[in-house]
C-alpha cells in the first residue's frame, strides 16, 4: 500500500505532486485546470480533480512520480 502526502504549496515537499503530473502530463493552455482556478473559472478542488482524474499511466509511474517530490 502507498500513501500519497502533498500539501499542495511545497512545504512538506520541494515539488507539489499535481505540479509534476502537469509537466508530465501537460494540458493545452486553453484546457488547463489550474490555469482556470488561478482565473477564477473553477474551485480549487475542480482543478485538483481534474488534474488527478487524467492520469493514465503505469502504477510503477507514479510512484516514480511521487518519489521525485522531494
Amino acid at each position: 500500500m502507498n500513501i500519497l502526502v502533498s500539501d499542495f504549496d511545497s512545504t512538506a515537499t520541494r515539488y507539489d505532486f499535481f505540479e509534476l503530473v502537469r509537466k508530465r502530463w501537460p494540458f493545452s493552455p486553453e484546457d488547463d485546470p489550474w490555469e482556470k482556478f488561478v482565473a477564477g473559472k473553477k474551485t480549487h478542488f475542480e482543478a485538483l480533480g481534474e488534474i488527478f482524474i487524467g492520469i493514465r499511466t503505469s502504477e510503477a509511474s507514479l510512484l516514480g512520480l511521487g518519489d521525485s517530490m522531494g
